[in-house]
């Protein structure tokens, strides 16, 4: 019964020292001979791909929309509104002062001109703004070869908006072959200079001055009675004017032609380019109806048309 007992003891010792001895391999002690390793562990994050949100889409339909990762902040929200654009003018809207050029009345763009020749250029304008011009609006040069002799020349009239006006400038060919352009623009009384179309160019003339060769390039006839009444004899006498333009200096030799008669020769000098007057007189008896021209002998050798008519009826 001893026996028995001190086995039975001997079995509870050796079971609670197995019990001990376990609780110590489950539960080791840190070691405290691992260079730069800490006392305590800290678990790592986990790996998680970027987070998603449900967010209703227009139909009612559920859809997902990614947040923002790390790398990617957000933006601050604004702390004042942006800025507004200026109020732009209505489609409708006119400038005070536009025009736009209609038409070259006379004196198309590479007439040709001769040397010293003296013309009227006119342009056909139209006051396409919402005011209208005063007769003191002036037409100005505005830069090319300047053919006039003014720099600046006034309209003369009120022209309304929505109207058109014929401007006209004297001008001169000038002595020398070549191209020339001459450009003008407007100017309203204390206002700013404009020109035409939605860029306010110029309007100007371009002409082509001819070669310099001495030659009379226009003669123009007229007459004091173009339908003469008189008693015959004595008849009535005719007067004869004719103005002859010429290329520069030298002599022109001519001679009048009366239907199928013709006078004796005469000569003009020129000093330069330009225009001269000669006249004649002669008296007729008896009733006539014939035309009266120029026959250029020098330097030309050359009839000028169309002349003047004219009659006489002897009662």
């Amino acid at each position: 019964m001893k026996n028995h007992s001190n086995r039975l003891i001997y079995l509870v010792v050796i079971t609670f020292a197995f019990l001990l001895t376990s609780c110590n391999l489950f539960n080791p002690t840190p070691a405290k001979d691992w260079p730069g390793r800490s006392e305590t562990l800290t678990a790592l994050a986990p790996i998680v791909s970027p987070s998603s949100t449900a967010n209703p889409s227009p139909d009612g339909q559920s859809g997902e929309t990614s947040s923002p990762t790390a790398s990617q902040p957000q933006a601050p929200s604004p702390t004042s509104p942006p800025p507004t654009s200026p109020a732009q003018p209505s489609a409708t809207q006119s400038p005070c002062y536009q025009a736009e050029l209609v038409k070259d009345v006379t004196i198309p763009d590479g007439t040709v001109l001769a040397p010293g020749k003296q013309f009227t250029k006119t342009w056909q304008l139209w006051n396409t703004g919402s005011c209208e011009w005063p007769p003191s609006m002036v037409a100005v040069f505005d830069g090319g070869t300047q053919l006039s002799t003014n720099l600046e020349y006034r309209i003369g009239k009120i022209v309304p908006s929505g109207k058109m006006v014929d401007v006209s400038i004297p001008m001169t060919a000038p002595l020398t072959a070549g191209e020339y352009t001459s450009n003008w623009r407007l100017k309203p009384p204390g206002g700013t200079i404009f020109g035409v179309g939605a860029k306010n160019v110029p309007f100007y003339v371009k002409i082509v001055v001819g070669d310099t060769v001495f030659k009379v390039t226009e003669v123009s006839v007229s007459i004091n009675n173009a339908n003469a009444s008189a008693a015959c004899p004595p008849g009535f006498t005719f007067q004869y004017t004719a103005q002859i333009t010429a290329t520069g200096p030298g002599e022109v030799i001519y001679r009048w032609v009366f239907g199928e008669a013709s006078s004796q020769d005469e000569s003009i000098v020129f000093s330069g380019p330009g225009a001269q007057s000669v006249s004649t007189f002669r008296t007729l008896s008896s009733t006539t109806s014939e035309t009266a021209r120029i026959y250029i002998a020098q330097p030309n050798r050359e009839t000028f048309e169309p002349g003047v008519s004219y009659s006489l009826t002897c009662q």
